[in-house]
């Protein structure tokens, strides 16, 4: 028997090949086309300082997580991935801030030679809390909540709180 010569076995390989191809293709990413959707290219006219856009807390009993919502500008020739020493939260001079991750999320990033909106999480004990956050990137800092206490207690549960940067 002749299975080679038949047409429809050679149009069963070849549609074959073209679906493996189209499953074991890498998934093209934004990145690869030089930028991110939300990100632009850095010029010297931008502000360097980070802009926070948004801080949501949300409590987990006696710890909360902390969102923050910043534009942050990477003027380096290579991209930077927004993790510590990159970018961390200081609890008054001495504490780090740990970052809050899920295992399936990578870490945000921002490509070269440009200023991007990105969605960073830190993990915060009850005593974090009691005096200033200070988020820090690339030099520059801005300060994320003042000196002030601020009772944990006043937050429901699992429920998110949007707050104001240092304004609590």
């Amino acid at each position: 028997m002749k299975i080679f010569q038949r047409f429809e076995v050679w149009l069963l390989i070849v549609l074959s090949a073209v679906a493996m191809m189209g499953v074991f293709k890498p998934f093209s990413k934004p990145e690869a086309e030089g930028q991110l959707s939300n990100a632009t290219p850095a010029n010297e006219s931008t502000k360097a300082a980070p802009l926070v856009h948004r801080l949501t807390l949300v409590r987990d009993f006696g710890n909360a997580r902390l969102d923050v919502d910043v534009r942050l500008t990477n003027k380096h020739a290579k991209k930077l991935q927004l993790v510590a020493p990159t970018v961390k939260l200081m609890a008054g001079k001495d504490r780090q801030i740990p970052d809050f991750f899920l295992p399936v999320e990578p870490p945000p990033e921002i490509p070269a030679k440009t200023t991007a909106d990105v969605h960073l999480r830190f993990w915060l004990e009850k005593g974090d809390l009691a005096g200033k956050l200070t988020l820090q990137f690339d030099g520059e800092s801005v300060d994320l909540k003042s000196d002030k206490p601020f009772d944990l207690g006043q937050v429901k549960n699992a429920e998110p709180k949007v707050l104001g940067a240092g304004d609590w």
